[in-house]
């Protein structure tokens, strides 16, 4: 057995390769994951009741509190964003952005 393996998980499967730290893990980890947000996905956009019932549910657990903002009103951009990739007031195009140098 695996020295990093607990007792009782198998070798091939995806829980001990994230247990042994390979390359493979992240794969293994990952792909589940996005099969099942793409299947949240799908549902949400094709069943108009499930989106109204998950709207209520956000809604009844956030209550009246209003959404604030975890950064400082003083940020107006995101940190160690090299200066070319910033242009505020421009839009969003980005396919005229070219690298420095």
């Amino acid at each position: 057995m695996h020295p990093r393996c607990r007792p009782g998980v198998w070798l091939h499967i995806w829980a001990a390769a994230t247990r042994g730290g390979m390359s493979i893990c992240g794969t293994a980890a990952l792909a589940p994951g996005r099969i099942i947000a793409a299947a949240a996905g799908l549902d949400l956009l094709t069943d108009a009741a499930l989106r109204e019932e998950a709207k209520a549910d956000f809604r009844r657990c956030r209550g009246d509190r209003p959404r604030v903002s975890p950064l400082p009103a003083s940020r107006t951009q995101p940190p160690r964003v090299p200066p070319h990739l910033v242009r505020p007031g421009e839009g969003d195009d980005v396919s005229a952005l070219q690298p420095p140098g």
